[in-house]
């Protein structure tokens, strides 16, 4: 499901400042790493996952298998650093020994949670760390979901959603923060996606309602990457094989 973007835009990426550059007139994002390293994670085919902070070892396992396989694709994979679905799959691409990107809701050099301080200096080593320097670009967004321009978590999920040509959503009830990032995705033009979960679980409700207005069913790492249609020069090692 893809949604349709106010200008056209579909790939558009938010504009790039240094943490130190931040104030009342400076661009979107703020960056922690090198804006060439950026640059060059931004370059390749980038997909967000999102899901609940609340998740289960089945959520966590599928999060970290597709993020896994996607950055040994070629994919940059982008998250929001909590614990749960987004810590797992950047715990597996650094394993995988590939750069990720976190998004955090304020200065990139601060972690959020603070209890990722271990998992926001790893990402740091072989990727970059990016947040919100200013609201200006959100608040058409924010006003129209009745929330603040201060609300730290939907700058947050603005930027992971701006950054992303897919997102998928793994685990998240209906009401869940994560189901903002979808939502917002679509209102960007992005692709979404969602992995399918059993009809008796909270958590299964966000992805489960994504899917039956439209939202593309994940069912393995292969249905991403046809979902992206690049060209990749490298293959994951375990491409094709289905979610357990």
């Amino acid at each position: 499901m893809r949604g349709d973007s106010p200008n056209g835009a579909v790939h558009r990426r938010a504009k790039m400042t240094t943490p130190t550059d931040c104030g009342p007139n400076t661009p979107t994002l703020s960056v922690a790493g090198t804006h060439e390293r950026l640059q060059q994670l931004l370059a390749r085919p980038v997909v967000a996952i999102v899901g609940s902070r609340y998740s289960t070892y089945y959520g966590q396992e599928t999060a970290a298998t597709l993020a896994r396989e996607l950055a040994q694709a070629g994919v940059t994979i982008v998250a929001g650093l909590t614990e749960g679905i987004e810590a797992s799959a950047h715990h597996a691409v650094l394993q995988a020994g590939k750069p990720t990107i976190a998004v955090v809701p304020g200065s990139p050099l601060i972690p959020y949670p603070h209890g990722q301080k271990h998992l926001h200096a790893k990402i740091l080593e072989r990727g970059c760390a990016v947040g919100a320097a200013q609201a200006q670009t959100l608040k058409q967004r924010s006003q129209h979901r009745g929330h603040s321009l201060q609300d730290p978590l939907l700058k947050r999920n603005s930027l992971i959603a701006e950054l992303a040509q897919l997102v998928i959503l793994i685990e998240a009830t209906t009401g869940a923060v994560a189901m903002q990032t979808a939502e917002t995705a679509l209102e960007l033009g992005r692709e979404v996606a969602a992995v399918p979960g059993r009809i008796t679980d909270e958590s299964a409700r966000g992805p489960n309602r994504l899917i039956r207005e439209g939202a593309h069913p994940i069912l393995e790492t292969k249905d991403a990457i046809d979902l992206l249609a690049c060209p990749y020069s490298d293959k994951p090692t375990r491409t094709g094989r289905a979610l357990k």
